[in-house]
């Protein structure tokens, strides 16, 4: 399985989230807070992932 990126996770949740707060369906509008609660999680979890160093990112030549 390969790995996903939590910003790609982001942003189909947001869309998720979005159908979810224009929706007249009283059950699946009841969702919304535990939606928008995960979303803030990763975004959390986004923003505290360490970026790398720019030197990571290229070999040293031999």
């Amino acid at each position: 399985m390969s790995k996903v990126k939590l910003s790609e996770v982001e942003q189909h949740l947001s869309c998720v989230i979005d159908f979810v707060d224009k929706s007249n369906n009283i059950q699946i509008s009841t969702y919304y807070n535990h939606m928008k609660r995960l979303c803030d999680l990763i975004v959390k979890e986004i923003c505290d992932t360490p970026q790398k160093k720019i030197g990571s990112f290229f070999k040293p030549n031999k």
